[in-house]
């Protein structure tokens, strides 16, 4: 049984049992009667085994006026517990102090729930991705392929919602957490090569050809919508497992991107490398994006192409 089962299966049997119960940071004001917290703790690795165990707290509290009925308050609760007593072992530790913050007195009764064994036949192999293979930008029936891109950030883009406190004589007595949302991921590349058609794609400007061959590039028109098409970009890296074996590719796929005008930075005696900067936004609903494992006949597109 997992650790994150076995609070919730502790915070229900208090509940069910008629006791005023909360996880850690819900209640938030001065202790006006009895209540009890149930927090999971930490995992501490046993010498003998491989699994471990779990440590979980039920923290009692009563107001500060009313010590004497603490011992009362915790043996209820202990008592309230004995039906989990093959999933949970009580280890006869109780902390007795004063919280001013709260002006109770409490008393802090630590459980013992058994890890599942993480012995070799259980556990999952793990794998790497590393570096990046090549990426793709796809508009209509074209694919440009970029096969020197040397760094890729994806940064999400929060609708940040608004926290609400309510609050009397002089302090907070409710809260209603903010609802924040993803509406979309910030991609930047960045690349050693400058190909014309993909810098004219993310940029928005015009390429002039003669021949066949870009002569000249015009930038986006200022103060106008960016009028670029939409992109869909796929970035390839390599995947590697735990026993150094190549497990083919990893491949992150984002539609509806957008491009951005790019920024400039020249130096002496060093190269210059375009940074890229794409939106992605999906649709109302919809997927953010798409992680694939593939092989490498799978990879596709040259440039321009």
């Amino acid at each position: 049984m997992s650790g994150q089962i076995v609070w919730q299966k502790l915070y229900k049997c208090l509940k069910d049992a008629g006791f005023d119960v909360y996880t850690p940071g819900q209640h938030e004001d001065y202790c006006g009667a009895a209540y009890c917290v149930v927090s999971q703790d930490r995992v501490t690795p046993d010498e003998d085994t491989t699994a471990g165990h779990l440590t979980l707290t039920v923290i009692a509290f009563v107001p500060v006026d009313q010590y004497s009925a603490l011992d009362g308050y915790v043996q209820s609760i202990r008592q309230a517990l004995e039906p989990m007593h093959s999933e949970v072992a009580f280890t006869g530790s109780t902390v007795y102090e004063v919280d001013q913050n709260f002006r109770a007195h409490k008393a802090t009764l630590t459980y013992r729930a058994m890890q599942p064994d993480l012995s070799s036949d259980s556990q999952q192999e793990g794998w790497w991705i590393t570096g990046i293979e090549q990426v793709e930008l796809l508009v209509e029936d074209e694919t440009y392929t970029l096969r020197t891109a040397t760094q890729c950030k994806v940064d999400p883009i929060f609708s940040l919602g608004e926290q609400q406190v309510l609050r009397g004589e002089g302090k907070a007595v409710a809260w209603m957490p903010p609802e924040d949302v993803v509406v979309g991921y910030s991609i930047s590349l960045q690349d050693v090569t400058v190909v014309p058609e993909v810098f004219a794609l993310v940029d928005g400007g015009q390429i002039t050809e003669q021949n066949g061959v870009w002569t000249s590039y015009q930038g986006p028109d200022l103060l106008q919508t960016w009028e670029g098409k939409d992109i869909t970009l796929r970035i390839t890296s390599r995947q590697n497992s735990s026993s150094d074996q190549t497990g083919g590719d990893i491949r992150l796929t984002f539609e509806r991107c957008r491009g951005q005008a790019l920024p400039f930075v020249w130096k002496n005696g060093a190269f210059w490398s375009p940074s890229y900067t794409l939106l992605s936004r999906g649709t109302l609903g919809g997927s953010a994006y798409l992680m694939e494992r593939m092989d490498e006949s799978q990879r596709e597109g040259e440039y321009g192409t």
